[in-house]
């Protein structure tokens, strides 16, 4: 998962500008994450960015390389149960990552579009 460096905070100059933990995330953040199936099934690389207040997603795969950003009901139903972390359900990972430094890593085994419990995208260092 990448993050636009915008919304990493740099100190406490604009704290409503960057990702705080236990806050939504700011607008004009946008992340990116690349997933990987297996060699027989290509991956697929998940764009959302929040715009105005809401999230807008775009995804591709290899076969698939044309995309547009835009607010997709299917994809946010599967975002929809997670409104205590903006909708986003790897954000415990992404706060850790930034309190620590540290690459933070989730394994989910759910093939396909799948999201897996949200405890999967807890930092093992929350646990």
């Amino acid at each position: 998962m990448f993050v636009n460096e915008e919304a990493i905070p740099k100190g406490a100059a604009e704290p409503n500008a960057s990702i705080q933990p236990g806050k939504p995330l700011p607008d004009g953040t946008l992340i990116v994450m690349e997933t990987w199936y297996s060699p027989e099934n290509l991956g697929t690389v998940f764009v959302k960015q929040k715009q105005n207040g809401e999230w807008q997603y775009g995804s591709f795969s290899p076969d698939r390389p044309n995309y547009q950003m835009r607010f997709s009901g299917s994809c946010h139903s599967c975002h929809a149960p997670f409104p205590e972390t903006d909708f986003t359900l790897t954000k415990p990972l992404l706060e850790a990552a930034l309190q620590t430094r540290q690459v933070q890593t989730a394994y989910c085994d759910r093939a396909g579009r799948t999201p897996c419990d949200p405890q999967a995208y807890i930092s093992s260092a929350e646990l």
